[in-house]
C-alpha cells in the first residue's frame, strides 16, 4: 500500500523544487550547517527522544514476553501501538490547526512515563489483558510526539528560509535521518550490552532457555529507565521549542511578502 501511494505521488505530483545552476560539492561543514538553526536542533532533539525509546520498546519487547511476562504475544502490544496511531491521527490533524504542535507533542507524555512503569514492573503470572489494557494506555500517551515530529518539520523550514534565504529540505531532512540512525544502532547495540552484562543465555535452535533473575530485571530496568528518561527529555525539550502556531502562521506570511517581493 505504501509504495502504491508513493508511486502515485511521484506520477501526478507536478510541484517541483527548483534545481540549483549548479552541484554543490559535498562538505562536512554544509552536512552539519542545518545545525546552526535552533529550531531544528530543537526539533532533533525532540524527534530522536520519542524514536529512541520506541526502538526500545521494539527491541526489548520480544525478551520481555518470552522470558519476563509469559504468555503475552509481542505482535499484539508492538500492534497497540500502530492501532492507536491510526485511530488518533484523524484527531491529531484537526488539533494541528488550532493548538501549537509542540504542545500536541507533550501533552500526553507524562501519562506514557507513568505508564511505562506498570508495564515494565507487571507481575509475572497476572492477567495479560491489564497487560493489553496499560500498554494502550501508555500508546495514547506516546502518540502525540510519534505523530508530530515530522508534521513539525515545514514549519523549521520555514524559519531556515527566513533566516538564509535557502529552503534546503534535502539536507535538512538527511542529516535528521542520519542522526536517528546512528543512534538508533548505538541505542540496539546498548540494549544488547545490557543482556550479556546480565548474564543472558542465548537459546539453543527454537528452545526457549530459562533465564536468570538478573537478566529478567536487566529486560524489565532498560524498558522502565531507557523510556521514561528519553520521554522525560523530550517533554522537557518541547517546552523550549519556539515555533509557536502564532509564529508559524507569522513566518507564512513573512515568506508570501518575500516571494512576492523578489517575483516583482
Amino acid at each position: 500500500m505504501f509504495a502504491l501511494i508513493m508511486l502515485g505521488v511521484a506520477l501526478f505530483t507536478r510541484e517541483r523544487v527548483p534545481a540549483p545552476a549548479r552541484a554543490e560539492p559535498f562538505t562536512l561543514a554544509g552536512f552539519l550547517a542545518p545545525l546552526r538553526l535552533s529550531p531544528y536542533r530543537r526539533l532533533l532533539g525532540m524527534y530522536l527522544c520519542q524514536a529512541l525509546a520506541f526502538d526500545v520498546i521494539t527491541t526489548t519487547v520480544m525478551y520481555y514476553t518470552l522470558y519476563v511476562v509469559t504468555g503475552v504475544s509481542s505482535q499484539v502490544l508492538l500492534g497497540i501501538f500502530i492501532a492507536v496511531n491510526v485511530v488518533v491521527f484523524p484527531v491529531v490533524n484537526v488539533l494541528v490547526g488550532r493548538v501549537d504542535k509542540h504542545r500536541i507533542y507533550r501533552t500526553l507524555l507524562p501519562i506514557a512515563v507513568a505508564m511505562v512503569f506498570v508495564v515494565a514492573l507487571f507481575p509475572r503470572g497476572a492477567n495479560p489483558v491489564l497487560l493489553y489494557a496499560a500498554t494502550g494506555v501508555m500508546a495514547v500517551g506516546f502518540v502525540g510526539a510519534q505523530l508530530m515530529s515530522w508534521v513539525m518539520f515545514p514549519d523549521v523550514l520555514d524559519a531556515a528560509e527566513l533566516a538564509t534565504g535557502q529552503r534546503n529540505a534535502g539536507g535538512f531532512t538527511g542529516l535528521m535521518t542520519f542522526i536517528r540512525g546512528m543512534a538508533a544502532a548505538l541505542t540496539i547495540q546498548l540494549v544488547a550490552m545490557v543482556l550479556q552484562f546480565t548474564g543472558y543465555r542465548a537459546p539453543v535452535g527454537a528452545e526457549v532457555v530459562a533465564q536468570p533473575d538478573d537478566v529478567q530485571w536487566g529486560i524489565r530496568l532498560t524498558l522502565l529507565g531507557a523510556v521514561a528518561v528519553l520521554l522525560s527529555l523530550g517533554w522537557w525539550i518541547s517546552r523550549r521549542y519556539p515555533l509557536t502556531l502564532a509564529r508559524c502562521r507569522q513566518m507564512q506570511d513573512e515568506l508570501l511578502e518575500l516571494r512576492r517581493r523578489t517575483r516583482g
